[in-house]
């Protein structure tokens, strides 16, 4: 059963292992502008936010249910989870945690907008503490809402941190080539890493971004964007550009490989993940927020 760690309700297990689009990072990246973001706790914010989460709700509340629903199920990529492993924390943060199982395995928050809430191009934003353990993948993605034909849906990864050498955080799209359902660079996307470690990353919070527009992408850290993608340079790869219609919102952490803490089955981890805010507002004037 469940530890007594002031959990409530009944957790159900899922797969020992999840596997997730977008889990993978290839070697092989567009040829794409680049700059060294700097590190920055509070960057400078916005306040004409389109739609905005800021997650203040007293401990063990649930987040917004207009904007948001628990777990993912398409073509097996996620079992499932239950949402005592997502809540506020009265802290001010949105807390995702790690369950083990009675069998040893290992069960991951996950929490998502799709049905609820899309948005189609703009600014979108997140401040997040990432999760320090590297056997632990966290993420913050986006994805079309034809998500069951992944590639074809398109996708941002806008934070990813995972056990790949031990890198922080990374931006990458995924996409179809052209005239084919075959993912692009064989599920690793084109993708770059933030040049900083997980250490210095999961230390603090920092603020994660995705500038969207119909002919460009920009990934950025704490304001400064780190990467670019443009329309005609995936085209010019072979790529199509899948980045037109509207995509919904991820929050997750689940387990990659067995580096993981050693505790007792049936032990719950509470807030590796904390999300303090997301805002979504106009870029270039682009953006448009679409309750479902």
């Amino acid at each position: 059963g469940i530890r007594d760690i002031g959990v409530t309700g009944v957790q159900t297990c899922a797969l020992p292992i999840f596997t997730f689009p977008g889990a993978l990072i290839g070697k092989n990246a567009l040829t794409t502008t680049s700059t060294n973001p700097t590190l920055s706790a509070s960057p400078g914010a916005t306040t004409n936010y389109q739609w905005a989460e800021e997650f203040n709700g007293v401990a063990k509340s649930r987040p917004n249910s207009d904007s948001w629903k628990y777990a993912l199920d398409w073509n097996n990529f996620i079992v499932g989870t239950q949402p005592d492993l997502v809540e506020e924390d009265g802290n001010g943060n949105l807390a995702i945690g790690m369950q083990k199982c009675d069998d040893g395995s290992w069960n991951g928050g996950i929490i998502h907008t799709l049905g609820k809430t899309a948005f189609l191009y703009g600014k979108v934003e997140a401040r997040i503490k990432i999760a320090s353990d590297p056997g632990w993948f966290s993420a913050f993605y986006m994805f079309g809402e034809d998500v069951a034909h992944w590639p074809t849906c398109g996708e941002f990864d806008i934070q990813e941190a995972g056990p790949w050498n031990d890198f922080s955080s990374s931006g990458t799209i995924h996409g179809n080539y052209a005239g084919t359902t075959t993912d692009w660079n064989g599920g690793g996307g084109f993708s770059t890493n933030v040049p900083y470690n997980r250490a210095q990353l999961s230390s603090g919070y920092h603020v994660y971004g995705l500038q969207w527009t119909p002919t460009t992408i920009d990934f950025t850290l704490d304001g400064v964007v780190y990467k670019s993608f443009t329309k005609a340079q995936v085209i010019r790869d072979g790529g199509t550009w899948p980045f037109d219609v509207p995509e919904f919102i991820v929050f997750s952490i689940y387990p990659y490989q067995q580096s993981l803490p050693n505790v007792q089955p049936g032990t719950v981890l509470r807030g590796q993940v904390l999300v303090d805010w997301i805002h979504y507002s106009k870029y270039q004037g682009y953006g448009t927020v679409i309750d479902r």
